[in-house]
């Protein structure tokens, strides 16, 4: 038969490991919060200024279709052959 002080002992020994984990949790994001402060200080920071605007094409450089096209047909040349021998 149970002890009824083994009944209300096993809840608190959960809660208070639930209560440590996340008092280590909240040390840890504290920890992070100040080494970010640190970093980001401003002894740590310097003062930027856009020097020349910004130019975009309206071509993308990536991918090439071209490129693309003419290496699909290479290796689909090299597929069917494959296959054909």
């Amino acid at each position: 038969m149970e002890n009824p002080s083994d009944t209300l002992f096993a809840p608190n020994i959960v809660a208070l490991n639930l209560l440590d984990a996340k008092e280590l949790e909240l040390r840890k994001l504290m920890a992070e919060r100040t080494s970010l402060d640190e970093v980001l200080a401003p002894a740590q920071t310097y003062p930027t200024s856009v020097m020349n605007a910004v130019h975009v094409d309206d071509a993308p450089y990536f991918p090439k279709p071209s490129l693309f096209l003419a290496a699909g047909a290479f290796l689909g040349l090299l597929l069917g052959l494959a296959i054909a021998l």
